[in-house]
């Protein structure tokens, strides 16, 4: 868990000044360090997506598992200091506006690889199709890539 836990936590903080050489004298003061969670703020954590380069692909093409692509990762982008405290992405892809999975067909994507896979005989497919790539830190889904 972050020294901020889920979202932020205060710690007291005890400080103690000593001051005078042969007569010392001494003052203590508390105050309250609120300490915020920096990857659920949009302000300071954002995700950069990359560019989907377009793809051919032609019906019964079998390559020996169907067609594959692998897109390149998104990044995360932190300010105001570079840190890697708010962990990883979760990938979600959509093809003709349906979410897809590894087990989905006629498209497949494996979030771990990031690699889509088609194999169809299907005539109504000929034509472009859109697909889509989305991300959200897995521990954070509220930092997102715009829908």
């Amino acid at each position: 868990m972050l020294p901020s836990g889920a979202t932020e936590t205060d710690y007291t903080v005890e400080v103690t000044g000593v001051t005078g050489l042969n007569t010392q004298s001494t003052v203590t003061a508390t105050f309250t360090l609120k300490l915020k969670n920096p990857c659920i703020d949009s302000s300071y954590v954002t995700i950069q997506t990359v560019a989907l380069v377009d793809q051919v692909y032609d019906l019964y093409d079998f390559v020996p598992d169907g067609f594959s692509w692998t897109h390149d990762p998104f990044t995360l982008n932190t300010t105001p200091i570079t840190h890697s405290l708010c962990g990883d992405f979760t990938y979600e892809a959509t093809f003709m506006g349906s979410a897809i999975t590894a087990a989905s067909t006629p498209v497949k994507y494996d979030t771990l690889t990031r690699t889509f896979t088609i194999y169809s005989e299907d005539f109504a497919l000929i034509g472009a199709q859109p697909f889509t790539i989305a991300a959200h830190l897995t521990d954070y889904p509220s930092i997102a890539t715009a829908a």
